[in-house]
């Protein structure tokens, strides 16, 4: 199998092969993103090299997706935007955000020697910065705006996906985070919770339902406004890995990853057919529901080399009900900081309960 797969033609990629030493594999031409997604995340890769001249993509939306791609892909992304400058928009998008190889120079021995320089882990340009900007506050501004989004996906139907995304949220809510659930399956969760609790607030037009204190959003295709309004957390409900509406890649483009799973021969033969596909990465984290604290050590043997990243709920009946006792559980998962003042532990929160 070739080592780097470069997007774009042979004439363009002509030297990557004499000057890297590795097979390269050429896609041709590609003009948006999305067609080639699957491509780079289904083989193992060493490079992956983009000539960005090809795609027709919004500049801001090709750097979003090509970041959110390197999140999932263990190959070390590089680009080709012959005769542009560190000032362009596409290749300022990309190196705020973090992206540093590219072939920019038009003359072939200072491209061979721009991508040696990247090739070999080091930046080949010079990031621009604004000059009234300084570059703390460009990289604070950066972070500000981007929410941290964690997906949440069951090994099956009815393995408790929903309340692990809820109690999720609860956590950080409880740190003093602002939070939203984002409804990505067909279960249609979010309209039948409407209709049998007391909302605070309904938005119809975003198919938002506001239930105990949280933003519930049935509407994903609304994600671009959603993302604006200041949320530091979205969490995907993405329903069953099995349903016919899962979408694998969407699930590993976010920053934090969650599998859920139960102790029945059943649920465990599931969750061992998910965490054994070798497209899953390390960084995936596995919750188990409904299990028993004698079976824990088993449950993690039969886990295999995942078995530090399993991890044990508490026993939640009620989704919107959190307790204190949870923190360690998603501390070691998420890790978000306590913006709250220090309170006495307490069993259950009133705040939380339905109404």
């Amino acid at each position: 199998m070739a080592e780097i797969l470069f997007v774009g033609n042979e004439r363009v990629g002509a030297r990557v092969a004499e000057v890297s030493g590795k097979e390269v594999e050429f896609t041709g031409d590609v003009t948006h993103i999305a067609d080639i997604k699957d491509t780079i995340i289904s083989k193992s890769y060493w490079a992956v090299i983009f000539d960005l001249s090809t795609f027709l993509d919004n500049y801001n939306t090709l750097a979003e997706e090509i970041d959110n791609l390197n999140h999932v892909s263990g190959a070390r992304f590089l680009f080709y935007y012959l005769g542009k400058t560190p000032r362009s928009n596409l290749v300022y998008a990309l190196t705020e955000r973090g992206f540093t190889g590219f072939v920019t120079e038009s003359i072939a021995g200072l491209a061979n020697k721009q991508l040696q320089t990247a090739l070999d882990g080091f930046a080949s340009i010079e990031p621009y910065k604004p000059e009234h900007v300084s570059e703390d506050k460009v990289e604070q501004t950066s972070i500000e705006k981007k929410p941290t989004v964690i997906s949440v996906a069951g090994c099956c139907n009815r393995i408790g996906t929903t309340t692990q995304a809820l109690q999720i949220i609860k956590y950080l809510q409880f740190l003093g985070h602002k939070a939203a659930y984002i409804q990505l399956n067909d279960s249609e969760y979010v309209q039948k919770a409407a209709g049998l609790y007391s909302a605070e607030d309904i938005d119809r037009s975003l198919g938002r339902v506001t239930l105990n204190g949280t933003d519930l959003y049935s509407k994903p295709d609304q994600i671009a406004e959603i993302r604006g309004m200041g949320y530091e957390y979205l969490v995907y409900d993405f329903g069953s890995f099995s349903s016919k509406s899962f979408n694998l890649i969407q699930f590993l483009e976010k920053d934090i990853r969650i599998i859920v799973g139960g102790d029945s021969p059943h649920e465990l033969g599931a969750m061992q057919d998910v965490f054994r596909s070798p497209i899953l990465q390390n960084s995936t984290y596995y919750i188990f529901s409904f299990v028993h604290e004698n079976d824990f050590q088993e449950i993690r043997g039969l886990m295999e080399d995942k078995a530090d990243m399993t991890f044990f709920a508490k026993y939640t009946p009620d989704p919107f009900v959190y307790t204190s006792d949870s923190n360690d559980l998603y501390d070691k998962i998420i890790g978000a900081t306590n913006t709250v003042e220090p309170q006495k532990k307490k069993g259950m929160f009133a705040f939380f309960k339905h109404k």
